[in-house]
């Protein structure tokens, strides 16, 4: 949940005891870590001007909290431009225009707004009350749904972990400042900032929820929307997408029809296998084979290459052992069976060079491109490594490189494999939107079937699914 506060008639000007405001503000910072904004006219236009006005109403200790961990907004003519209406909010204001209200309206979320009234002095203990009965409780799921949630979540979690450190950083670097990066420290002042890889994935989530399938044609138009006009995505439109991806995408305005006898890329970005946990978990309640299945066809749509293909089928065999809860050896072991026989040559290509690094000791994984194969090696090193969700995701972000999308890979099967309730509380409580991210997560697990539905793919003709 998102917290918007006003100042003036709110922290400033009222009658409130310090002692009660103090408080207030305190179990906000604790609580909502990455989720607490300014909106007020203290903080417009680019101007942040908010713990200058508060100097005379909290100590220095909070003062220093406040301007490290509440986030400017940037609003133009109403406060309202700044509210990010995809996720439940509390907006502590003393007024309310007419205008802000019918927006407010018009998009279901009146209730968000909580009038607070100056002159009563017990108005900072009743938006504490108000708050902490908003505070969402998660019911508690079976274990399958949690890891579902877990390999979603985890899949945003690591994206926003290595947002900040993706380009200029040294593995050298990284590891220096370790301790900081687990802070999940904001980006650009955003906390909990994700990239492509979470917004794909939710493109692609949200296609097959509402569709009851894989919709090739739907999902490659909702990327559209994504990088042109920001669906999905916390900042700007297409944030972090790569060359490949774009390039594909505009091929798919002038024609979204992919030829029989069209090449396969020789290019192999690892953008195909870092959004594959919906098309998995839509499909965790099935034989593997029709998940791996699922998982190679997603990740054809933007990276239609051999190798692409055959990491898909690896990694998403993978995730759907964890899902169903296979021992940590056995997923490692086991993923590489499920690739097609048009793939094996392929898989021959790389595998001694693969196994060989998974079993190694991390040193020939440092500072690596986004080639796919090294995403697949670093994700299942870190994996095959890791004591817990969190102690393997450092590691892999320690290895630098494409650091965000490493980190995303390996939480999708970290996350599949440990659950939800083993991602530290922190991280799951910064990333932005983390609520519609499990709940989607729970919405595919829910599934009873998730039919390929369409491809534009001329070569799956024989299977019945080009159209």
């Amino acid at each position: 949940m998102n917290i918007y506060l006003d100042i003036d008639g709110v922290f400033r000007g009222v009658e409130s005891p310090v002692s009660d405001l103090t408080e207030l503000m305190t179990f906000v910072l604790d609580n909502f870590p990455g989720h607490v904004f300014w909106l007020t006219t203290h903080v417009w236009r680019g101007a942040n001007n908010a713990v200058r006005a508060l100097v005379d109403v909290f100590d220095d200790d909070l003062l220093r909290r406040l301007d490290t961990e509440v986030q400017a907004t940037n609003w133009g003519d109403y406060k309202t431009d700044a509210i990010d209406f995809d996720e439940d909010f509390i907006w502590l204001d003393d007024d309310l225009g007419s205008t802000e209200r019918m927006i407010l309206e018009n998009h279901g979320a009146l209730d968000g707004h909580f009038m607070m009234d100056w002159r009563d002095p017990e108005m900072a203990k009743k938006a504490l009350a108000e708050i902490k009965s908003r505070m969402e409780v998660i019911p508690e799921v079976d274990e399958m749904t949690d890891r579902a949630r877990g390999s979603m979540v985890g899949l945003a979690v690591g994206d926003a972990l290595g947002v900040p450190i993706e380009f200029g950083w040294v593995s050298q670097d990284i590891e220096k400042n370790l301790e900081e990066i687990r802070t999940m420290p904001p980006y650009h002042g955003i906390f909990g900032l994700w990239s492509d890889d979470t917004s794909m994935a939710l493109c692609m989530a949200d296609s097959i929820l509402e569709h009851g399938g894989y919709d090739s044609y739907d999902v490659m138009t909702k990327y559209l929307y994504w990088r042109d006009e920001g669906l999905n995505s916390m900042v700007n439109g297409g944030f972090g997408i790569g060359n490949q991806t774009n390039h594909t995408l505009s091929e798919f305005v002038y024609d979204p029809v992919v030829k029989a006898d069209a090449e396969k890329e020789w290019a192999a970005g690892n953008g195909g296998i870092m959004r594959i946990a919906p098309a998995v978990i839509a499909r965790d309640n099935v034989a593997i084979e029709e998940a791996v299945e699922l998982a190679r066809i997603s990740a054809r749509e933007t990276h239609n290459s051999l190798m692409v293909e055959m990491t898909a089928e690896v990694f998403g065999a993978a995730i759907h052992l964890a899902l169903n809860g296979a021992e940590k050896d056995r997923i490692i072991d086991e993923c590489f069976e499920y690739v097609s026989p048009d793939l094996k040559a392929t898989y021959k290509e790389v595998s001694e060079d693969m196994h060989r690094r998974i079993g190694g000791d991390g040193s020939y994984l440092r500072d690596l491109g986004g080639y796919t194969v090294d995403a697949l090696v670093i994700a299942l090193w870190g994996f095959a490594n890791a004591d817990g969700f969190e102690d393997g995701m450092m590691k892999v972000l320690a290895l630098g490189g494409d650091a965000d999308t490493n980190a995303a890979i390996y939480g999708q099967l970290a996350g599949a494999y440990y659950g939800y309730n083993q991602i530290p509380e922190r991280w799951r409580k910064t990333i932005g939107r983390g609520k519609s991210i499990r709940e989607r997560a729970e919405k595919l697990h829910a599934l009873e079937e998730c039919p390929i539905l369409a491809t534009r793919f001329e070569e799956d003709i024989e299977k019945g699914y080009f159209e």
